[in-house]
């Protein structure tokens, strides 16, 4: 049985601290999907992720299993990600990825509309459900415009790298629904590190070497 309300609504600057943190995560997903720079891609990448972890300890001051969640997206997702996705492309010396299959300016325009639409979608979930929404619109917003923005990456770019980006916009996008969705169950950091994408990243890695 769900605990009370009361018991598991955090503090108002907890949730304000986690709306603006959102927020940045949204800057940096649209900044990956344009650059043309895969250096600089991975560094807002790196950024991203360091945010998400800062979501996990803001929840983690009141909820504390989330500082473990922290601590391993910092191992993982701001280590070992970006050795995998650096070292590749080091390897294939791809430092620009090749022209999309989309216009810049017709993706930029995509990447709007799906912020849009996920705002919209957001809405109306939190009519639908309330009850699923104890820290308000933004995050889901935020993790539905990720994880669409991923799958944009995965079938408009030629670049393998920008690919794997989109897979990792995917995850992210889907922890953060995660973790500000059901924040008062401990489970959830365990199904958070165990749904972890390192493993797969790293083998596309490798595809992306051979290719």
């Amino acid at each position: 049985m769900e605990p009370q309300l009361s018991a598991i609504v955090m503090e108002p600057w907890q949730v304000n601290a986690i709306k603006g943190l959102c927020t940045v995560l949204l800057i940096t997903a649209s900044y990956i999907a344009e650059t043309k720079k895969l250096t600089n891609a991975l560094k807002a990448y790196v950024v991203q992720v360091l945010i998400l972890s800062s979501i996990f300890l803001v929840i983690g001051i009141r909820y504390e299993w989330f500082i473990v969640w922290a601590i391993s997206a910092v191992v993982t997702k701001a280590t070992l990600v970006p050795y995998f996705i650096s070292r590749t492309i080091r390897k294939t010396r791809e430092i620009e990825e090749e022209k999309p299959y989309l216009p810049t300016t017709v993706s930029m325009a995509i990447v709007f509309i799906l912020i849009l639409f996920s705002a919209v979608i957001s809405k109306k979930m939190q009519h639908l459900a309330p009850g699923l929404l104890k820290i308000g619109f933004v995050p889901l917003c935020i993790s539905i415009s990720l994880t669409l923005i991923g799958l944009l990456l995965i079938t408009t770019r030629r670049n393998a790298v920008k690919q794997i980006f989109g897979v990792c916009h995917i995850e992210n996008g889907i922890h953060l629904l995660l973790a500000t969705s059901a924040f008062w169950v401990p489970e959830t950091v365990e199904i958070g590190i165990a749904t972890d994408a390192v493993m797969l990243v790293a083998i596309m890695c490798i595809f992306a070497y051979q290719l």
